[in-house]
């Protein structure tokens, strides 16, 4: 895996917690944790690549993401996404080109698309779009 990933422009190491969002046009490599949003521009050809140590817990949209480590977010790859086998996402993914190794865990939906773009920033869930018909739960506006 991670053939067509560049070396890292930039590291969080494995001692870095870091809270807020970050915008790359590079590569990026988490060791350590962010909380917080991890946005690149598809034409930027940007790399996120979070090892088996590292973690993030907020959205993740760029044109190429790796992933051996933990995400509670959605993620969303332009071009390819790859999954090692220890991966764990919770959120949903959505996708160009995947390659998924066996070990690797996705708790939400897979959601192939060969045009992901900046327009798509807001994509509803089914839950939101269903919520205000589900019975004793209020529709979030």
């Amino acid at each position: 895996m991670g053939s067509k990933a560049k070396s890292p422009d930039t590291k969080i190491s494995s001692q870095t917690q870091i809270h807020g969002d970050i915008k790359i046009s590079g590569s990026l490599l988490i060791d350590g944790h962010v909380t917080g949003n991890i946005i690149a521009d598809k034409e930027s050809g940007a790399n996120v690549l979070i090892s088996d140590k590292g973690s993030v817990t907020g959205e993740i949209r760029a044109p190429y993401v790796l992933i051996n480590g933990k995400v509670d977010g959605n993620v969303f790859a332009m071009t390819q996404l790859e999954l090692d086998k220890k991966a764990v996402i919770t959120g949903d993914v959505h996708y160009a080109v995947m390659e998924m190794v066996m070990g690797a865990q996705v708790n939400g939906r897979l959601v192939h698309n060969d045009n992901i773009s900046e327009a798509s920033n807001v994509i509803e869930s089914d839950f939101t779009k269903n919520k205000s018909k589900v019975k004793g739960v209020d529709a979030v506006s």
